[in-house]
């Protein structure tokens, strides 16, 4: 019996599963932070890479609201929330919070504005602007912040703007957990093995 409810209490922890690691810090050669991986926005996991440029060069032409990953204000908000939680702090790979100029794309020590597009309006009488949410990380933790309903020229080249680069998101590449399942057959297989010799030791003594 014993053995029975330690192996249905191990089915219950591996079922339940762990909380969500920190996400792993993309750096490249020169120490800038160029993206990571397994950030969790909403309980899903994504990737994000920062990167210059315009919003039609890095989100499939930026004509439609379905050329964006998160597609609504409130997950884009989310988005920028994350990484000012979990992405932008200082740490022994790097200080980027209190050194925004180490977030690529940006080069201004001052501020690191990341910006999350979501929405291609409806009413922009020029067909030319882009919803946007905004994680606005600066030299002191104390004045981080997000922000959304902003908006931004789809043509808007990022590349020569020191304080602002893009965000952008896909979702996180699984990873394969055969722990789990591995740890959970070997229970049970030691269950059958103490019954099998449970029942040998029951047949020897009746002999």
């Amino acid at each position: 019996m014993k053995m029975m409810f330690s192996v249905m209490m191990m089915a219950f922890v591996l079922t339940v599963g762990p909380a969500f690691a920190a996400p792993t810090l993309q750096i490249d050669g020169t120490g800038q932070l160029i993206g990571a991986t397994g950030v969790e926005v909403g309980g899903t996991l994504y990737d994000v890479k920062f990167m210059d440029g315009t919003c039609i060069a890095l989100f499939n032409g930026c004509e439609e609201t379905s050329d964006f990953l998160f597609q609504d204000q409130t997950t884009a908000l989310l988005a920028s929330q994350a990484l000012l939680a979990t992405v932008f702090l200082d740490s022994a790979l790097g200080n980027f919070d209190t050194e925004p100029n180490l977030i690529k794309g940006c080069t201004s020590s001052k501020v690191c504005r990341t910006i999350t597009p979501w929405e291609r309006p409806e009413n922009d009488p020029d067909d030319n602007e882009v919803n946007l949410a905004t994680a606005w990380n600066t030299q002191s933790l104390s004045i981080d912040g997000s922000g959304a309903n902003s908006f931004w020229y789809v043509d808007t080249d990022l590349t020569n703007w020191a304080g602002y680069t893009w965000a952008v998101w896909q979702s996180a590449q699984p990873v394969p957990e055969p722990t789990t399942m591995m740890l959970l057959s070997t229970g049970l297989v030691g269950l059958i093995g103490y019954q099998w010799r449970h029942r040998r030791l029951e047949r020897q003594k009746v002999e």
